[in-house]
């Protein structure tokens, strides 16, 4: 079980005979929905490079060159001016829908800044372009999206808040859940709308899988810079700490920085 898919990089990565897949948002949980539809089918990337093409955004994959002229004038960014008119008409058709596309959204993604997923407060999509298209390494990682969706069959996808996905479900010593939640002490814009309420209610999230006896890892942050989350330190001592090499990096500042990431887990 996964309460926080994301991009759903743990569940692809582990064999299961059966996956529950959830995270509270709608337009998330579509565009995987769809992507697993397109899998299913057997026409992913041919359906994915179609419709780059009809939005006319460049596809590298597909031999798309840009013009040497804006190349020679932005050596460092011509994938973001190439793409910017583009991009910038898909995000407001988008944001202007009633219903949008899945398959669109997961284009704006690819095509935004960082692969962000973000959207503010009135519900609009706000990344802007990004420097990079639909390359040979974003074909290989949705190849082999389309390769677990068409092997496994038993993947069950919802929208409920990560509190009810792991109480809806029976689970016991046969089960693993993985947890990624938002990060209380780290700037990214998904982690603003996390507060201690949230923390404290994921504390008792994993108490309560380790009451029973489920296989339990979840990945978190215990000190940003000067920023330490003390609370979760001490709990998170009952358990086992592994200690995981990152650094976060955003457009105002790429700097390496204080940080401690670990993964949780309880066996």
């Amino acid at each position: 079980m996964e309460p926080f898919l994301g991009g759903g990089v743990v569940s692809l990565n582990v064999q299961a005979q059966k996956y529950q897949l959830s995270d509270n948002s709608i337009h998330l949980i579509s565009v995987h929905k769809r992507l697993r539809e397109l899998s299913r089918a057997g026409n992913l990337i041919g359906e994915v490079c179609r419709r780059i093409k009809s939005h006319g955004l460049t596809c590298s994959y597909m031999g798309d060159s840009v013009a040497e002229s804006l190349i020679s004038e932005f050596p460092k960014t011509y994938f973001a001016e190439a793409n910017r008119e583009a991009f910038l008409k898909l995000r407001a058709a988008i944001n202007c829908a009633q219903d949008p596309d899945p398959l669109d959204l997961y284009i704006l993604v690819i095509y935004g800044f960082n692969r962000m997923w973000r959207f503010n407060k009135s519900g609009e999509f706000n990344i802007p372009v990004g420097n990079v298209d639909f390359n040979v390494r974003t074909a290989g990682a949705l190849s082999d999206f389309a390769e677990f969706h068409s092997k496994h069959q038993n993947i069950t996808y919802s929208t409920r808040d990560f509190r009810d996905s792991v109480t809806r479900f029976d689970l016991g010593p046969n089960d693993f859940v993985y947890l990624d939640p938002p990060y209380l002490i780290t700037q990214a814009e998904y982690n603003t709308r996390w507060q201690e309420k949230n923390d404290e209610d994921l504390r008792q999230v994993f108490e309560f899988l380790h009451s029973k006896n489920v296989r339990v890892a979840m990945s978190n942050v215990l000190q940003y810079r000067d920023n330490k989350n003390i609370i979760l330190e001490r709990w998170a001592q009952e358990f086992r700490l592994i200690d995981v090499k990152s650094n976060y990096i955003n457009r105002f500042d790429n700097k390496q920085k204080i940080i401690r990431e670990v993964l949780i887990v309880n066996y």
